[in-house]
């Protein structure tokens, strides 16, 4: 009789955590972003406070001293700058609606990351995640039928068309590795499977930062793939061409590119950027203004150029910066967004030194979103996630995580 073997908890719990999207309530934004804040919670809580605290302690003992100082350093800041704010409570605690950046979400991101390095590596491309992550990309198209059918930008579980956009790289690109990893032709087919959906829900979500993503990924997987794979070469260049034609010969569907507001997005984008900046500079240098304040230079008529007034006069308020950097140095200040920055820098090139290309390519999706889009629970955890898992060694992260599978 075939034993079959147990599956570690924390495997599950690193899956759940990346299945935060399928936490959806129909038509109900504000109640499905609550579940997944309460998910991050419990999932912290289960790091800290049960059998799984030893290995975190272990994962922790394991990072090198630069990390374990610079996260102690940012910790301290991020305790420091809620306790200064005039914010409530519940505020400082668990942060603004919808978006629940408190201080407790940042503790969250921390814990569970740092309690997970070592199975990460070997997590993401288990069966499970890529189960996980086919009925995120299924259930998006599913509940957008009407926004894909007349030419609207597909949000999907994500709620937000950008984020759904990068969260489909991160899909696309598990899709394509787990082809190469896979030899079962039902688990190799559904790996296929979720590489074409993912790819096309990138083109659906009419998002120019996850196009320019995805066109990366597809070129440096034919590169890397050529003499390997047909099947994911095929796929890599039929998603390379989607992404670069469709919305050429479409231009009625995807109109949206057409738009002037669209048009001037880069410069908008840089306005906030600049004018972010500098009031970072001259006033969060060292402490920030407490988790998930308001960015208030851009908030502020008399500040900004006059692209953003407009957005301001409409009544439009910011709520962030649309970068994770940005946000943190308001946050927690300058130095803490410059130390997470360095961390960052310091995880690619240990990606890069061991060769862990389809790592890499995950940070690579990570950075662009976290230097393009707002920080939110479905992205920002993951980004945490990988950005540590760099720091355990690759040999005794495959040795922790064959016995997660």
């Amino acid at each position: 009789m075939k034993q079959i073997k147990a599956v570690d908890p924390r495997l599950l719990l690193f899956c759940m955590l990346l299945a935060l999207p399928l936490f959806y309530v129909i038509d109900q934004p504000l109640v499905s972003r609550a579940i997944r804040f309460s998910v991050l919670l419990l999932a912290s809580l289960l790091v800290v406070s049960t059998s799984m605290r030893h290995q975190l302690v272990q994962n922790w003992r394991g990072l090198p001293k630069l990390a374990r100082y610079t996260v102690m350093g940012m910790t301290a800041m991020m305790v420091l700058s809620t306790v200064r704010t005039a914010d409530t409570v519940e505020v400082r605690l668990f942060g603004l609606t919808p978006e629940y950046l408190g201080l407790l979400t940042w503790a969250s991101f921390l814990a569970v990351a740092i309690g997970l390095t070592d199975i990460a590596q070997k997590a993401v491309r288990s069966k499970i995640t890529l189960l996980v992550m086919l009925v995120c990309m299924l259930g998006s198209l599913y509940i957008n039928q009407f926004y894909i059918r007349y030419g609207f930008r597909v949000s999907g579980l994500l709620l937000q068309a950008t984020s759904m956009g990068m969260f489909a790289c991160l899909a696309y690109a598990i899709g394509l590795k787990s082809i190469s990893v896979h030899r079962h032709f039902l688990w190799k087919s559904m790996s296929g499977a979720l590489a074409c959906v993912a790819a096309a829900t990138v083109v659906l979500t009419q998002s120019r930062v996850s196009y320019f993503v995805l066109a990366v990924l597809s070129a440096g997987a034919v590169v890397v793939a050529w003499r390997r794979s047909k099947i994911v070469v095929g796929i890599a260049l039929v998603a390379l061409l989607a992404v670069s034609v469709l919305p050429r010969l479409e231009t009625n569907y995807f109109d949206r590119f057409g738009a002037s507001s669209v048009n001037r997005g880069v410069s908008y984008r840089l306005s906030l950027y600049k004018t972010s900046g500098l009031d970072i500079v001259k006033h969060n240098s060292v402490v920030g203004n407490g988790a998930n304040s308001l960015p208030p230079a851009i908030n502020n008529q008399n500040e900004v150029p006059e692209d953003i007034k407009k957005s301001l006069q409409t009544g439009e308020l910011f709520m962030s910066t649309h970068s994770l950097y940005f946000d943190v140095a308001y946050y927690f200040g300058l130095v803490s967004s410059v130390s997470l920055l360095v961390l960052t820098i310091i995880a690619a090139h240990r990606y890069v030194r061991s060769r862990g290309y389809f790592m890499l390519a995950l940070f690579g999706i990570l950075i662009a979103n976290a230097l393009c889009n707002t920080p939110s629970l479905e992205l920002t955890l993951p980004y945490f996630m990988v950005l540590f898992a760099a720091f355990w060694p690759t040999k005794l992260a495959d040795r922790h995580a064959s016995k997660a599978t």
